[in-house]
C-alpha cells in the first residue's frame, strides 16, 4: 500500500499515489490511469521525445512510443549486463557494460553505431557513466577515484580531482552521472549526491544513504530510496512524497501532465486530467 503525506497535495505528488491504485487524498479522482504494459523490467529510461526505453532481465533492450507501441529492438547480440541506459540524446543512446568497461552507441532505432573500450582510455573500472551537455561523456574511474569527461575520441577534457578531498567516506558505490547542461550530479548510493558545475568543479554535497534512483528536473531532484520517492529543491529540506509499504517502486519519469513508473512486471503510466 502506498501511503502520501497529508502536507503534500499539489498534483505531482498525487500522481504518484494514483501510480500504485492505492489512493489517499482529497484530489486523487484528477488523476487517471491509462495504459498498462505487461513486462518483465529491471530498469526503464524515458527521453524528452516521449519515448521510454525498457531493459530486460534477460538484456534485451526495448524502445516505445508515448502509445506504448514498441518502435525498435536492440538488434544485435552482445554478452553481459546492461547496467545504466542514457537517453539524454534521444538520437545517439549510450548502454553502459560495467563488467566489460563499455560503452555501446546505438542510434535512435538502437541499431549499432560503435563501442567506446574504456580500457583503452585507461580507464581501469568505470563506475558510472553519463552525457555531457556537449555529447562527451562523463566517467567515474573507481581506479583513482575521479570524475572525468572525454570526448569521443578518448581525449580526457576534465577531471575533478581525488573525490576523497569531497567525500569523508572510505567506500564508494557511485551509481549514475547525470549533466543537465547547468550542473553535474554524482550519485553514490553510500554517501549521497555530489554536485559539481559542468567543468568538474566540486559545489556541495547532499549526505543521503541508501539512494537506488534519481531524476532531474529543473529545480528540483527526485531520488528514490527505501522504496519511498523524496523530493529535493535547493534552499529547502528533503521530503518523502511516496511510500511504497507493499509495492515495489521502481524508475519512474515525470513527463508534463503524464508520469510513468517501472514496476517488476509493468510499466503504467497516468495523466492529469483536465
Amino acid at each position: 500500500m502506498l501511503v502520501l503525506h497529508r502536507a503534500i497535495r499539489n498534483y505531482l505528488f498525487i500522481c504518484f499515489v494514483l501510480i500504485t491504485c492505492t489512493l489517499v487524498g482529497q484530489d486523487t479522482s484528477q488523476w487517471q490511469m491509462i495504459q498498462v504494459l505487461p513486462i518483465q523490467s529491471k530498469s526503464m529510461q524515458a527521453d524528452r521525445m516521449g519515448n521510454f526505453y525498457v531493459v530486460t532481465p534477460n538484456n534485451q533492450l526495448f524502445k516505445y512510443n508515448a502509445k506504448f507501441e514498441r518502435i525498435a529492438t536492440l538488434n544485435y547480440v552482445f554478452s553481459g549486463s546492461i547496467d545504466a541506459v542514457d537517453v539524454s540524446n534521444p538520437l545517439e543512446i549510450y548502454l553502459f557494460y560495467k563488467e566489460l568497461n563499455q560503452v555501446i552507441v546505438l542510434d535512435n532505432n538502437l541499431a549499432y553505431r560503435g563501442k567506446l573500450n574504456l580500457t583503452d582510455w585507461g580507464i581501469t573500472q568505470a563506475a558510472c557513466i553519463g552525457r555531457s551537455y556537449d555529447n562527451g561523456i562523463w566517467i567515474f574511474d573507481l581506479g583513482d577515484f575521479q570524475l572525468k569527461k572525454f570526448d569521443k575520441t578518448g581525449s580526457l577534457i576534465q577531471s575533478s580531482g581525488n573525490f576523497r578531498q569531497f567525500s569523508q567516506s572510505s567506500q564508494l558505490v557511485p551509481i549514475a552521472c547525470i549533466d543537465d547542461g547547468n550542473r553535474l550530479f554524482l550519485i553514490d548510493e553510500i554517501s549521497g549526491i555530489y554536485i559539481f558545475d559542468v567543468f568538474g568543479s566540486f559545489i556541495k554535497k547532499h549526505q543521503i544513504e541508501g539512494i537506488k534512483f534519481v531524476q532531474i528536473e529543473k529545480d528540483c531532484l527526485y531520488f528514490l530510496k527505501d522504496n519511498s520517492v523524496f523530493e529535493l529543491k535547493a534552499g529547502a529540506q528533503r521530503k518523502r512524497i511516496l511510500e511504497g509499504k507493499d509495492t515495489g517502486l521502481g524508475h519512474f519519469s515525470f513527463q508534463n501532465t503524464y508520469i510513468l513508473l517501472q514496476q517488476p512486471n509493468q510499466i503504467r503510466q497516468f495523466r492529469l486530467l483536465e
